[in-house]
Order: C-alpha cells, then structure tokens, then sequence
C-alpha cells in the first residue's frame, strides 16, 4: 500500500471532532484500522505531526475514551524526527502530558521524549528544559502503571542517557550524509547534578519525605524502579552512581532515613538506606539487584582499571567493602537463622548471588579464607539424604545449582578435607537434577562441542583452562572409582520412558562426556600450590585400576560400551497412547542427534589412539547404521552389541 488513504481519513474524522458543536463521536475502527496499516503506509511525517496536534487538544475536551488513539500516536511516532515533532508540538504540552493522571497520555508523552534518543542534539534539546526532566522522572519513579513508570518511563531515560554520554558513539544520519558524534553530557548534568531534579530519586523513595504523599505501596515500587535505574546507568557509568555528586542531598535524605546513616553516593543510599530490611518483599529484591550488580562487569572487563585487582571488579569491591557481599552470603550460609516465612522469599535470589559470585570471580571465591570450606561443607550436609528422596525428586535443588557453580578445583581439593558433595549424586535412583549437574562438573570449563583439543596438560596455574580441564577429569575418575556401576546406571536411565526428564538428563550427561574439555594430569608432582598440587598421571591410573582415557570420547568408547548400546537401541512404547510415543520419539531425537556427534568427532579421530581398533570399527560402524535408519527407524541388527563391540 503506498497511499496513507486510511491517514487522510482519520485527520478529517479528528477535525470533525474539534468542533465543539459536533456530537460525533472517536471512530475507534478507524482509529484501529490505521494503527494496523501504519507500517505497511508509506508515511509522511507530516501525517503524523498533524494528527498529534489535532489530538492534544482533545485529551483536555473530549468525553470520549481517547486510549485507541493515543496508543495509535505512539506508535506513529516512530516515524517522525525529533526536529519535526518539537517544531509543531510546545514542548509544555508534552511536560503536561507527563503530568497527566492517564497513562495512555503519560506513554503518548514518552513516545515524543523517546524520539530524541535519536541523537545526541535531541537528547542536549531535551535537557535544556528542567522541567520536561523533572517531569520525566517524576513519571518514572510515580506513574500507577508498571508498564509507563517500570517500562517504559525507565526505558526513554537510559535511551537518552546513552546517547548523550561522552564516551559513547552514535550514528546520525543528516540530509542523507550519515556521520559519527557523541553525546555533549548535558542531561548527564542535568540528571546528576541539578538539585531539584536528583533529589527526586531521594525524596520519592523515602518513608520519611513530608513533601509527598505516596502509599507505602508506591514508595516500595519507586524503591525497585530507582534499582532498576542504578543497574542501567552502572553498565554506562559506573562513577555517576558510585561517587558523590550532590553530598547535600544524599547526606539531608539519610539524615532522615532508618539509622541516620550519612551515604556519599546514589549507589549506597539505595542499597545501604533506603530498603526496610524487615520487608521481606523489597529485601529479595535488593538482593537480586546485588546480583545484577555483580554480573555488570567480570574481572575480565576490567583489566584497565589498575586500582580493581585483577579477579574482581569495581561492583564486587563496593559490596564487599560495604558489607553487603557478606550479607548476600549470610543468607545462604546461615539460612537456619533465617525465620523460615523469610527464607521462602529470599531462597531464590541468594542462590542466584552466590552462583553468580562463584562463576564470575573463581578467584576471588577461592582466595576467601575459609568460604569454600564452609560451602562445601555446607553441601555435604543438605545433599547426604536418602535413595528415596532421590527418586521422589524430592532433592535439595537450590544447594545443586550452588554445586553445579562451584570452581571444579574447589571441588577437586574438598576430597583431601571432607567428603566431596558430587561424590554424593547417585546415578541409581536416576535423578534429573543430579544427573545434569554430575554432566556439568564433568564437561570441563570449555562451552565449544565441536572442537577438542587433545594432550592438554594441566599446568602450575590454578585457574588456567589446562587446570580446570584436567580438574573436570579427575572429579570423573574420583566419581568413577566410588560408583563403578556409573556407567550401567546410566545407560538403563536413558530409556526409562516413566521418568522422561531423566531419559534426558542421562542422554545429555553423555553427550557431556563425549564433548568434555578434558586435560592430563603431569607425569610428576607440579610446583604448584594449588588443588591439583599432589596428584600425577599415575596416581589417577592407579585410582582406577589403570583404566583411564584422556578424552571423554575414548572413556565413553572404552567403559561406556552399555551407555552406547543404550544410545543404539531404539526406544520403546507400549500400547497406544500418543503422549507415550511423543516421548519416545523426543527421547530417540536425543539419542539421534548424541550419536551423529560421535560420528562427527570419530571422523576427526577424536581418542582413536586411546580405542583398540577393532573396537573403535564396530562401534564406528553401528553409528552409521543407526544414523541411516534415522530417529524412528528400527535398529534390526540382532547381535548382541556388547559382545559386538568386544569381538
């Protein structure tokens, strides 16, 4: 469609409506109608412009319910340049808009100060006016709809942010010549440095402003939206939450908060003042905004920072100096202290801290003075339960998500001082959560499934990959040599139709296996202090009877010659029922695509040094017969295939 007919229309039906002498009433088809050809219209901003000055003034008169319309300008919007739209509409009708007790008004108003994200020159325009930026954040932290305050309101502000900062590029296209500029800092300024504006996050997010009205309700979802807020600019600007930029108003806000404490930054007013920590509800938020905190920057992105140490990062060093690291810690380590109402609210997001802690500053975690003990030991207590409780999945899953994120060197060194937890995950009675972690530990720390790397050797390094890959292999063999039946109990578990989860988790623990970014142990004792420090080649050859591979494919090929039956054999239903075959078609997908991987890497000849010949050719050979008859075919082969792969 090339003709905005529809447009036309609708301008004609809004220019009836301004007569006040008209009964007509809003033509919410038509309204509709346009809305839906808006974007295969060939648009003239003009349109645009023409309708949003028709509508404004009917947002103040009309009767009528104006939302349709309104939600079709937002839309329309989008079309239009910031330039177009500030030459035709006072910007103090868009500041009254902000204002309005309507939040299809408050979105409409959104969606011309989003228009100016579009450039750098837009975003200075916007902050040149105190009171536009007033009201936008006033509608931030106020508005009554998540979707304008929480969403939307929050989404303009990081939008024009970014495009105003210094440090940042963006591309602007001028009359057709498209060029490079950055963003001048002005609302930055004006944001953080004018007192009648920054002390709005103050003043809406405290129990003990006389100057405003708000329910205890609407300060607690200020409080989360102003979150929300610091962990958007963080990954901008670390420096304008963190530091001081109006002592004033943040040491006059805290003067009155609980504690009168006296905060220094935005940053420690909301994490160290603001939050009732006896809100069980705003406490499991701050602690997930902790942990949002702590992914913004992994020490890996901060290696030009020559204050941060090198295994942490400024986010983890202000929680730890201010106390909250401990904190977030605490609920996970004493959680028998914590009233259990409580701890159903906070059980989720300090697991989720912990585990991002531990994955993102191994380091850091494992230099802590008696915290990886105290985990571990911890683990070993909550996971020592019953075969029953296993097969009922009555398994503690919140202390397995903290195994499955703990260093594998932490976990390679816990066998010397106190029962490894993972030694503890049965395989029998088959277990889903079990058997995913006991897939995770022993993969290695390489994501990459299509290229293994062979005669990889551990170094002196802890935290080297060398050394996490040979540590993923040894917690296999350690595993191994207690549960010597590991392979039989998975094979049987991968076609257990009952428990399908299972059937996945054992398939996929395989497929770990074959995939494992695995490393060797050196043939000496290395010089090195770390968890590795005392174990050689030989001393996991004897561990096992000798029976060691060096890649995870020859330990599946050489001992895992059940789970590669398991793999060949098709899966099983009995009667009718279409659920049943639903599972057993997912279940024999699975298996399918684990087999075309092997044959993929036996083509590389991955571990075929390690497989004795024969073996390796049977092997070889019943993949490709399975792989021919794909997923639902019979495998027809009647030998049996344990004796097949030993002859």
């Amino acid at each position: 469609m090339t003709e905005a007919g529809p447009l036309d229309e609708l301008l004609g039906h809004l220019k009836g409506l301004q007569n006040a002498s008209n009964d007509e009433r809003l033509n919410t088809p038509l309204v509709e109608q346009s809305r839906f050809l808006l974007r295969d219209t060939d648009v003239k901003p003009s349109h645009i412009v023409e309708l949003a000055k028709l509508t404004l003034p009917l947002l103040r008169t009309s009767q009528d319910d104006l939302e349709p319309l309104v939600r079709f300008l937002s839309d329309a919007i989008e079309f239009v340049s910031f330039d177009d739209l500030r030459t035709s509409i006072p910007v103090e009708v868009v500041t009254e808009g902000l204002s309005s007790s309507v939040p299809a008004v408050q979105g409409l108003s959104l969606s011309y100060l989003k228009t100016a994200a579009q450039s750098p020159s837009g975003a200075a325009s916007v902050a040149n006016d105190d009171a536009l930026v007033r009201g936008l954040i006033k509608v931030f932290l106020t508005s009554k709809s998540t979707d304008i305050g929480g969403t939307k309101a929050l989404e303009t502000i990081l939008l024009l942010l970014s495009v105003d900062n210094p440090e940042e590029v963006t591309t602007v296209s001028n009359n057709g010549a498209v060029g490079q500029t950055s963003g001048q800092g002005l609302l930055w300024r004006r944001i953080f440095h004018d007192e009648s504006i920054y002390g709005l996050f103050f003043q809406f997010t405290s129990d003990q402003d006389p100057s405003h009205d708000l329910s205890r309700s609407d300060i607690t979802t200020a409080q989360a939206r102003l979150l929300d807020f610091i962990s958007g600019i963080a990954k901008m600007r670390w420096d304008a939450i963190h530091d001081s930029t109006r002592p004033y108003i943040q040491t006059s806000s805290s003067s009155q908060s609980r504690g009168n404490a006296r905060e220094r930054s935005l940053l420690r007013y909301a994490t160290l003042t603001m939050v009732d920590r006896t809100d069980p509800l705003m406490t499991n938020i701050l602690v997930n905004f902790l942990t949002t905190l702590l992914q913004l920057k992994s020490p890996a992105g901060c290696s030009g920072i020559s204050s941060i140490p090198t295994t942490s990062s400024p986010s983890l060093e202000f929680l730890v100096a201010s106390g909250l690291h401990q904190r977030a810690l605490d609920y996970y380590l004493r959680s028998e202290e914590l009233d259990k109402f409580e701890l159903q609210f906070l059980a989720g997001a300090q697991i989720r801290y912990l585990c991002a802690y531990t994955d993102l500053y191994p380091e850091h975690f494992m230099q802590e003075p008696d915290l990886p003990r105290r985990i571990i030991k911890l683990l070993e207590q909550n996971l020592h339960i019953s075969g029953a409780r296993w097969a009922h999945g009555l398994a503690p899953v919140q202390d397995l998500n903290v195994l499955a994120h703990l260093p594998v060197s932490a976990l390679v060194g816990a066998s010397r001082s106190t029962e490894n937890p993972v030694l503890l995950l049965p395989t029998n009675p088959a277990n889903a959560d079990a058997l995913e972690i006991l897939g995770k530990v022993f993969h290695g720390p390489s994501a990459n499934t299509s290229v293994i790397e062979e005669g990889l050797v551990a170094g002196s390094e802890p935290f080297s990959r060398g050394s996490q890959a040979a540590s993923a292999r040894v917690l296999f063999y350690q595993y191994h040599d207690k549960h010597p039946e590991f392979w039989s109990n998975v094979a049987a578990a991968m076609n257990v139709l009952a428990m399908p989860r299972a059937a996945s988790a054992a398939i996929a623990l395989v497929r770990s296996i074959v995939t494992a970014d695995w490393a060797r142990l050196p043939d000496h004792t290395p010089n090195s202090s770390g968890p590795l420090s005392l174990l050689t080649e030989q001393g996991i050859s004897e561990l096992c009877g000798g029976n060691v591979s060096g890649t995870g494919m020859a330990e599946v090929l050489n001992a895992g010659e059940s789970a590669v039956q398991s793999l060949l054999m098709p899966v099983k239903t009995v009667g009718g029922d279409a659920e049943a075959a639903r599972l057993a078609w997912r279940i024999g997908r699975e298996k399918y695509d684990v087999l075309v991987l092997m044959s993929d890497l036996m083509k590389k000849g991955v571990g075929k040094n390690e497989v004795p010949k024969q073996l390796w050719q049977n092997i070889a050979g019943g993949i490709q017969e399975r792989i021919r008859l794909d997923v639902g075919g019979a495998y027809t082969t009647q030998t049996n295939l344990v004796s097949t792969l030993g002859g």
